[in-house]
């Protein structure tokens, strides 16, 4: 374990302070060319070595002189002091006075000893480990406790490095857990049996107390030790760990009483998950259509990407093949249309534009092959509107002169009006302002969709080109509202029903814009979106992958142009209605979810969309899980949602939940996670181990959390990460009890 030294080319020179020099050691090598000089294991301003000067150190001296004893077996040199600090990673180097008489000592080990640890900031808290250190391994000279001290170098000095895989910091925070106990071998040889009885002792102390439990369990660690420590002995043990436990352990702030202890211990914690971080389920393939899962399986294979995007595609490629001929009934007097605006969060490389070009394949084939097929038929109208336009002139003019009747007037202006010219089918559009989509929907009996892999139709519609928000074409072909199109030079038209389907696939710094715009929260734009944000596969992802089987490619074009096919050969419209399971089912989740928005208020404004968003999704489910279309049948078989179809939608439904959740809390409009954070911080700082609603709304002084109100979304939170569990009393009471990982976490943030 590496660690810096900072020296000055003179050796023994007690009245120098400078220390130029500096040598981050990493070998034998390094650390024996520095400790022949006078050295430092702390950095100063200036290379000025004093207490006022401390800038950081990661590295703890000690020096050993071995002066609290005569007995030769009690003293330690370096493999009684590797045997006292098991798996402590440490060097030493003999200072000038090892082996020789000193202070009238007689000749003994006397090391220099250095080890590495997390970098210190803060001279106290280095003096402080220095003082406990000495508190449990009273061998160490208290001489050298000062963090400003030197040592002194020595050109004939002898070196020495124990490998461990901790450090001696970790090794004293040991104490406070349980690890020296359930560590303990079968044996405590001779050397170590002080140390290792100490350390018990303390570790038992902390997490009993001073009680029957812990003198019990000490006895009974006593009986490992060999040759046998005498019954004083292990008496003084006990009272000098009460003593460390009762003055250092008790006083200290973050310390965890036993009982405190305990209550964590009988809940089985995971780690928590980072709030920035949240692990989200992947798409529910299961829950699509076979073909439909068969071939989003195949191209998320094929293009190396998250199964997600494809499936995320997927709902919306069959949207829009439906969008305008089915409405799907909830209830009685509740009907949705079936459209769904649908976006994928994707950094760039992620293959978006691969992904769509796939899934869009048969649906620019069907259109490709419509107008060429219907060419004719085409320019045939366009003559005969051409044609009636002529004639409504030339009788103008004739009317103006006296030479028409009105009745010629009322016939030709009829004819006209009631004429629908043919137009090649547009069946989506890419980069639009929201005047050219109108006139879209208008040329397009009311539908058409959005498929994008950029953003800029957030940026059209925040008001790039006219410099004002107009998002009512959006708002409205999402519910089916009518829309009226004013335009100069032409008659208004009305769209009684428009249909819109979007699907993006954009970058996170898009999404960040669309969430945080204003304007768009207030009307319902953002809440109207399914966010998917899936993992990244950059890194991971194979060149030599399966080609998507062209049996899966045939059923799937097969699929999507039979249902695009419909609009010629359905005669009326269809209502899609649900079968009494699936009405059951679908009125629970309404239930469900209505409870949610009630008792926490995040994506309370999208979760009320998130029912009506089920609701169509399961029409898509039923339609594509159908036969094909029959054009020979008279009369088409009504379609009906089952139980399965439901269920189906509701796992898409939660899918899309988690990802709107994580999508809101990652681009910064959630404020719930910037107020656990708050919270956490406080459960922190007051050692809430266990606390009440009470005990938490005092401790936080933002006004929006002194209430339970405010509050209760917080700690839900909270429970969802994994940082606390609720615990009731037999009086209904509710408790909080923390995750005791975070304080751990907490402790190794701050070394």
């Amino acid at each position: 374990m590496d660690f810096d030294l900072y020296f000055n080319k003179v050796t023994q020179k007690y009245d120098n302070s400078y220390y130029p020099y500096h040598k981050t050691i990493t070998s034998d090598e390094d650390f024996k060319e520095v400790v022949i000089y006078d050295c430092v294991g702390a950095k100063y301003k200036n290379n000025h070595r004093s207490n006022d000067d401390f800038i950081k150190a990661n590295c703890l001296m000690l020096e050993i002189d071995n002066d609290h004893t005569e007995d030769k077996s009690l003293q330690v040199d370096n493999d009684k002091l590797a045997a006292i600090l098991p798996n402590v990673d440490f060097r030493t180097n003999t200072s000038k006075s090892d082996g020789i008489e000193k202070d009238g000592f007689g000749p003994r080990p006397r090391l220099h000893v250095f080890f590495s640890i997390p970098t210190i900031a803060s001279i106290d808290e280095l003096n402080h480990l220095k003082e406990r250190i000495l508190e449990i391994f009273p061998f160490f000279d208290k001489k050298a406790k000062d963090a400003a001290r030197f040592f002194a170098g020595n050109l004939e000095t002898k070196t020495y490095y124990y490998k461990g895989y901790t450090t001696i910091d970790q090794y004293i925070k040991d104490l406070d857990s349980e690890k020296a106990f359930e560590e303990l071998g079968e044996v405590i040889p001779e050397g170590s049996r002080n140390a290792t009885m100490h350390k018990i002792a303390c570790s038992l102390l902390v997490k009993y107390g001073i009680t029957e439990e812990s003198k019990s369990k000490y006895r009974e660690a006593s009986n490992k030790c060999n040759p046998p420590l005498e019954k004083d002995e292990l008496n003084t043990i006990w009272k000098s760990a009460a003593k460390f436990y009762k003055n250092k352990v008790v006083t200290n702030p973050e310390y965890k009483k036993p009982e405190e202890y305990n209550k964590s211990a009988e809940i089985k914690w995971d780690a928590p998950i980072p709030f920035e971080k949240p692990k989200l389920p992947t798409f529910p393939v299961d829950a699509l259509p076979k073909i439909i899962k068969d071939y989003v399986v195949a191209v998320a294979e094929t293009t190396q990407t998250p199964v997600d995007m494809a499936a995320t595609a997927s709902l919306a490629i069959m949207s829009l093949c439906m969008q305008g001929r089915y409405r799907i009934k909830g209830k009685a007097d509740w009907e949705e249309p079936v459209n769904l605006y649908t976006l994928i969060i994707a950094e760039p490389s992620e293959r978006k534009s691969a992904i769509i070009g796939f899934m869009t394949r048969p649906v620019n084939e069907f259109e490709l092959e419509y107008n060429r097929s219907n060419g004719a038929r085409f320019e045939s109208s366009r003559i005969h509107k051409s044609a009636l336009e002529i004639k409504k002139k030339s009788i103008e003019s004739q009317f103006a002169k006296g030479k028409a009747t009105e009745q010629e007037v009322e016939e030709i202006s009829k004819k006209l009006y009631d004429f629908k010219e043919l137009k090649p089918k547009k069946i989506y559009v890419d980069d639009i302002t929201t005047e050219k989509l109108a006139s879209v929907l208008a040329d397009s009996d009311g539908k058409t969709a959005v498929i994008s892999t950029e953003g800029g139709i957030f940026d059209v519609l925040a008001g790039m080109y006219n410099k004002s928000v107009n998002i009512d074409v959006f708002l409205k072909s999402y519910s089916g509202d009518a829309i009226r199109i004013d335009r100069i030079g032409r008659q208004s038209e009305l769209i009684q029903k428009p249909s819109l389907t979007i699907l993006l696939s954009v970058q996170p710094s898009v999404v960040s814009s669309l969430i945080s715009n204003a304007t768009f929260e207030g009307k319902g734009l953002t809440t109207r979106f399914l966010y998917a944000l899936p993992e990244s596969l950059i890194g991971k992802r194979k060149f030599n992958t399966s080609p998507i089987p062209s049996e899966v490619s045939r059923l799937y074009d097969m699929k999507i142009k039979d249902v695009l096919n419909e609009e010629e050969n359905l005669i009326d419209n269809q209502t899609v209605s649900l079968d009494k399971d699936a009405s059951a089912l679908f009125e629970s989740f309404h239930d469900e979810n209505e409870k949610i928005m009630g008792t926490n208020p995040e994506i309370k404004t999208w979760r009320g969309k998130l029912v009506g968003n089920v609701l169509r999704i399961s029409a898509l489910l039923a339609r594509f899980n159908k036969d094909q279309f029959n054009p020979f049948f008279d009369i088409t078989p009504p379609l009906v949602v089952s139980k399965e179809d439901m269920a189906n939608a509701i796992s898409i439904g939660n899918y899309f939940t988690e990802h709107t959740k994580a999508s809101y809390s990652l681009m910064g409009i959630d404020p719930i996670n910037k107020k656990c954070e708050y919270v956490l911080a406080k459960i922190k700082e007051h050692n809430f181990y266990e606390f009440s609603n009470r005990d938490i709304t005092r401790a936080c002084g933002t006004k929006d959390l002194r209430t339970n109100e405010g509050m209760l979304p917080v700690l839900n939170r909270l429970i969802e990460y994994g940082y606390i569990q609720p615990k009731t009393d037999k009086k209904n009471n509710t408790s909080y009890l923390t995750n005791p990982i975070i304080f751990n976490q907490n402790n190794k943030e701050e070394q």
